[in-house]
């Protein structure tokens, strides 16, 4: 009789034991928020994070440029639910008009222009349209 209680209660352990450890999270480490959970200042930051060392510019300029991104994705986010890529196009264009007084160099705003057709060809996107240019239909 003891040896089947010893048994029973071994057996019950063993199967709450299997059932915590199949409950337990697989990390904890807190996830990141996916985009649509980050602010749009957040989502500026880190593409201006991400880009910045690949050109060569300023804290001040970084900061001025996380500034402008923020304006820029409030505007497409406004826009975007009308699917209007003529709008989105001539934002662009004003992003690329303030990124190039920012700048105040050629050579600084084609490297921003090469980082930026670099970062659309990644995510298969058409590249923005030539500075003067009216954006094309798809």
């Amino acid at each position: 009789m003891n040896t089947r209680n010893f048994l029973l209660s071994l057996l019950s352990v063993l199967l709450l034991t299997g059932t915590l450890i199949a409950q337990r999270p697989q990390s904890q480490q807190p996830q990141k928020p996916p985009a649509q959970e980050l602010t749009t200042a957040e989502r500026a930051k880190g593409f201006i994070d991400r880009v910045a060392p690949k050109m060569d510019i300023t804290k001040e300029q970084k900061d001025t440029l996380t500034i402008i991104f923020k304006q820029f994705i409030d505007d497409v986010e406004k826009y975007k639910a009308e699917n209007n890529a003529k709008v989105i196009g001539y934002m662009e264009k004003i992003r690329d008009d303030k990124v190039k007084a920012l700048l105040r160099d050629d050579k600084k705003f084609n490297k921003y222009l090469d980082v930026m057709d670099d970062i659309k060809r990644q995510r298969g996107s058409r590249p923005a349209p030539v500075q003067g240019d009216e954006p094309s239909a798809p």
